[in-house]
């Protein structure tokens, strides 16, 4: 997700500086969650969420870029054309890319309300794709990982989260029906 405004460093300041959570990616991720089963988040229901257990006071103005990535995200998610992007560093060590890569699945997973294999049942392949997302929260990479393993996990994260996006949709309309 490129902006000239919004960087992924400048969010990520903001998430570590207020403890709204672990790195931009995971409340990317959490917004992508929740935008996925809802169908829409307004920017308050999400500031709302990552502000709950926050003590010290941020101004409006502080979290103006999240406003801007809450924008971007909702706009891009709702693109036939597959414009979608998660939220991640560009310019870092594939240590940091992996890690944000992993924090992007841990926040989706709470967006989705997904605790384990026990839940109750998901619509379409949502359930094994949200599995494959739980072992990617915990991956790791030496310096010898190859990079492009690393692109094509990006890859398979970013288009697993539009096929759940669809699968809900489709479930939210099925339900309309009856």
């Amino acid at each position: 997700m490129k902006n000239d405004v919004l960087t992924y460093e400048t969010v990520h300041e903001i998430v570590d500086r207020h403890d709204l959570g672990d790195s931009a990616a995971q409340v990317h991720g959490i917004l992508t969650g929740l935008l996925c089963v809802q169908g829409t988040v307004s920017l308050t229901q999400w500031l709302d969420l990552l502000l709950e257990d926050v003590t010290d006071e941020v101004t409006g103005q502080t979290l103006a870029p999240l406003h801007v990535l809450h924008r971007i995200t909702c706009q891009q998610i709702n693109e036939p054309d597959f414009s979608f992007r998660l939220f991640l560093p560009e310019e870092d060590t594939l240590q940091v890319q992996a890690q944000a890569l992993g924090d992007w699945c841990s926040g989706f997973l709470y967006g989705v309300g997904y605790r384990s294999r026990q839940d109750t049942a998901w619509p379409g392949d949502t359930e094994e794709i949200l599995n494959d997302f739980l072992q990617i929260c915990r991956i790791t990479c030496t310096p010898l990982d190859d990079e492009n393993d690393l692109v094509e996990l990006t890859e398979y994260v970013r288009i697993c989260a539009q096929v759940i996006r669809t699968e809900f949709m489709q479930w939210r309309q099925s339900r309309r029906v009856h």
